[in-house]
């Protein structure tokens, strides 16, 4: 299980090939855990990215956005039910309560890659750069290196879950342009 500690910004060049890297200061800490990206076919457009964040503070934090050079454009996304269909939707940001964990996971909260440059080829991995604040305006940058699994595969560390691959295959190339409430499918 690979476990992201607390590091001063001084730390990040030496950190830039670290599975996990945290850049945080002020005494904020959190830590980050099992972050997967599944392999995508040649053909698909569209990927995501899985983890659990862990806000170890004594304050909440928001994510407001992602970056990653693999896509395009990258998203917060959640899936909610709408009736009996289960749709994704964009998000403006994540909260995470003081002390507890979010989860990014198939079928909920996650990253979405639009408009993939390369397919992810199981066994590479990239980085992923996550940004928002704590509450009382400390900022939070996390750089994650994202390990691509085959699709399929299982988590381990403690939290074996049996994810399955989420195609995102049918999103259009401008899926991140008009979230009004819509439904994707």
């Amino acid at each position: 299980m690979f476990v992201v500690r607390t590091l001063s910004v001084g730390l990040l060049a030496a950190a830039a090939f670290a599975p996990f890297v945290a850049l945080a200061d002020q005494g904020v800490s959190w830590e980050i855990e099992h972050a997967y990206s599944y392999a995508t076919a040649p053909t698909q457009q569209n990927g995501a990215a899985f983890f659990h964040l862990e806000n170890e503070s004594d304050q909440a934090l928001q994510i407001t956005a992602a970056h990653a050079d693999v896509a395009e454009r990258t998203e917060l996304h959640t899936h909610v039910m709408d009736g009996d269909v289960m749709m994704m939707r964009q998000v403006d940001s994540f909260t995470v309560p003081a002390g507890e964990t979010l989860v990014l996971e198939p079928m909920g909260h996650h990253v979405m890659f639009m408009g993939l440059k390369a397919p992810l080829a199981e066994g590479e991995s990239f980085p992923l750069t996550l940004s928002g604040a704590y509450a009382d305006g400390t900022p939070f940058e996390a750089m994650v290196n994202v390990e691509i699994q085959p699709v399929g595969s299982k988590m381990d560390g403690g939290m074996k879950k049996n994810h399955e691959e989420e195609s995102h295959e049918e999103h259009s190339e401008d899926h991140g342009t008009a979230h009004n409430g819509d439904a994707h499918e």
